[in-house]
């Protein structure tokens, strides 16, 4: 069971204050800076509200501390209004310091922004971010130098930066007395916009006093409210909890936005316990995660998952060198396709298959994906379903060989019957899928691999044989028609991307003999033909169709 609080002391103070007076730190293991425009403008204005109807107090919340090694203080719960008030602060020193006012700019630079160590001649910022934010915060604004932003956070901070800026050049334009002005705004933010300031023992307990205070998940994201509330009942494990989610988020936020962590935990989570929807995720954690070891099993779950996951984004992984060109394939398929509701079902073989059974169930996956796909069945929820459940048996050991994979699910699947139908009538408007399919089918013609067509989609084009717009060249097809057809996989193929252009609106004839030059046969075999028409698209469509019974098979290769 989680300790007593043992010691917990609340008081109000002024934010600008609180922010003069303690070395504030965000934990490695927390957030990155996520205050959107919208946010940070919003602040700002409620707090010039307040200011012109001479409010006494403006209250800004509650803010959660605890101490840290050097008497230095972490921050659980507020970093967002303390880095933007900061933001606010460091722009009215710039403004200051553009004027000249060199000695007012430093008094607040010193006061509220950074201090030099005595002894080392060191800048010591008042507030640091967590480690992914904190240089680019350092930079921009303690500093006010110039960094490129290389993530989402980055660019949240420089948006703040510059609102900032904007908002102190017009209390400054709005007043014969600029500079009054702005210390008027800094006094308020000293001691009238108000926080409650609560200072807990141990991290420990601030995390059950974090989740007391956001009971009902106001403006937190599922990720924030897992990682405090494993945080909370990691009791004398808590460094080894957030080692773990610290390096799983680093891992997630390194290929993916951060949003994106809630979306992982999902996926991990349904991998071993059957479909869970968002909505439902944080209940079912709580619910069978009520113990330190627990915390620290999960913990360590994902991030080890989190390896597998991020390798999903690079077929080139030496996870998948490892494993073979088969498997390359198919990650690179995986994500040529764009869908993510197969994740639970690849994390589970990942984890629980030998390296045999994985190089001949992830082709299969593959397979499985298209044929959803272009029949269009089921839809995302019924699919995430499918793959969730069987991830479960997987990784409850009923499910030990793709073998037993491809039997335990092929009920559900489309049959080849089903699979072909569906192909000679699909249009596809996801020019990605269309070129994905078409160099699946045009690779598998061409088996001894005299010319590998590039996977890039700048060197090969997807080419629309009757154009979107057909013209006067095309007048035996009506418009009504074309906007019909043109996106029919009959009427459809591949091209290197110089070709393409050279082909473009061109008629039928024209075009024959820029397809002629082609080295992908799908597309040359079109020069053979003496014209193209709706029966000519559908004979193609067919003809593919009957291709991609082979190309895409039911059952496990080999």
């Amino acid at each position: 069971m989680p300790q007593p609080i043992e010691r917990i002391d609340v008081h109000l103070d002024g934010i600008g204050h609180l922010i003069s007076d303690k070395k504030i730190e965000v934990p490695a293991y927390q957030r990155s800076f996520a205050w959107e425009k919208d946010q940070v403008t919003d602040l700002f204005r409620d707090i010039n509200d307040a200011i012109r109807a001479n409010a006494p107090e403006y209250f800004l919340g509650t803010i959660v501390l605890t101490p840290a090694a050097n008497d230095k203080t972490h921050v659980i719960d507020g970093q967002q209004r303390i880095a933007t008030t900061l933001v606010f602060i460091a722009e009215v020193r710039n403004f200051l310091r553009a004027r000249g006012d060199v000695e007012r700019a430093e008094t607040i630079q010193s006061g509220y922004i950074a201090k030099r160590d005595r002894r080392t001649l060191e800048t010591q910022a008042n507030v640091v971010l967590n480690e992914s934010d904190n240089p680019f915060f350092q930079a921009a604004i303690v500093e006010n130098g110039r960094m490129e932003p290389v993530t989402e956070a980055h660019n949240r901070i420089q948006d703040a930066k510059t609102i900032a800026s904007e908002f102190v050049g017009r209390i400054a334009a709005q007043s014969h007395e600029p500079v009054e002005a702005l210390n008027d705004w800094l006094d308020y933010i000293d001691n009238k916009a108000k926080v409650i300031v609560v200072n807990v023992s141990s991290e420990a307990n601030a995390y059950t006093i974090f989740e007391v205070l956001n009971d009902r998940g106001i403006d937190l994201s599922i990720a924030d409210l897992l990682k405090n509330y494993l945080f909370r009942i990691a009791e004398t494990r808590l460094r080894d909890v957030q080692d773990a989610w610290t390096s799983m988020r680093s891992r997630i936020e390194s290929v993916e936005r951060e949003q994106a962590i809630k979306t992982f935990i999902r996926h991990v989570w349904s991998s071993r316990h059957g479909l869970t929807r968002e909505r439902e995720l944080y209940d079912r954690i709580k619910e069978r995660v009520t113990g330190r070891q627990q915390a620290v099993d999960l913990a360590v779950e994902l991030n080890n998952a989190a390896a597998d996951y991020v390798a999903l984004y690079n077929p080139a992984n030496p996870k998948w060198r490892a494993l073979g060109p088969a498997v390359q394939d198919a990650i690179y398929a995986l994500g040529e396709l764009r869908v993510i509701q197969n994740r639970p079902l690849v994390l589970a073989i990942l984890r629980h298959f030998e390296d045999g059974e994985v190089r001949r169930a992830l082709p299969m996956l593959v397979c499985w994906t298209v044929r959803f796909l272009i029949g269009g069945s089921g839809g995302s929820g019924t699919l995430e379903n499918l793959f969730s459940t069987t991830a479960q048996k997987i990784s409850a050991g009923e499910i030990t060989t793709a073998r037993q994979l491809f039997e335990a699910t092929r009920g559900s699947l489309p049959s080849d019957a089903a699979f072909r139908d569906a192909f000679a009538a699909a249009n596809v408007s996801k020019n990605f899928l269309a070129r994905y399919y078409l160099r699946a089918i045009a690779t598998h013609d061409n088996p001894d691999g005299e010319y590998r067509i590039s996977q890039h989609h700048d060197e090969v084009n997807l080419e629309h044989v009757l154009p979107q717009e057909p013209g006067d060249n095309w007048n035996h097809i009506s418009a009504e028609d074309a906007k019909s057809w043109h996106k029919r996989l009959g009427n459809l193929t591949i091209m290197d991307s110089a070709l393409n252009v050279a082909a473009a609106n061109a008629p039928f004839d024209d075009k024959k003999a820029i397809y002629a030059q082609s080295r992908i046969e799908i597309t040359r075999s079109l020069s053979d033909l003496p014209d193209w028409t709706l029966d000519r698209i559908q004979d193609r469509q067919n003809a593919l169709a009957e291709k991609a019974v082979q190309v895409w098979p039911l059952a496990p290769r080999g």
